[in-house]
């Protein structure tokens, strides 16, 4: 499995790690599904060799009401059993498009 980016935070240890994929997609509902799919992998993954502190997701996709951006992210964590914490979840327009970022 290759993961798209594998970060590591300023003054921590050499051998820990943040996971980013990236998602790009015109349908929303499938975008936060390949998210929600790439979370998942990362996290099985993640007992390997290289120390992962946490796996993000960052998904690029038209722009929809934040209500149903909410419902879409809730029933696919619901589908993969994977918890998100609230506060983790943020979604902004992407100025001079039609078009949003979604991080979790």
């Amino acid at each position: 499995m290759l993961i798209d980016f594998v970060l590591r935070k300023k003054r921590t240890s050499l051998d820990q790690f943040i996971a980013l994929e990236i998602k790009q997609n015109l349908n929303v509902a499938s975008c936060i599904r390949g998210m929600m799919k790439d979370a998942c992998k990362v996290w099985l993954v993640r007992s390997s060799e290289d120390d992962l502190r946490s796996v993000w997701s960052l998904g690029i996709h038209p722009t929809i009401d934040r209500a149903s951006l909410d419902d879409c992210i809730k029933n696919y964590a619901l589908e993969f059993d994977v918890e998100l914490a609230k506060n983790c979840i943020t979604s902004h327009k992407i100025q001079g498009t039609n078009l949003s970022y979604t991080l979790f």
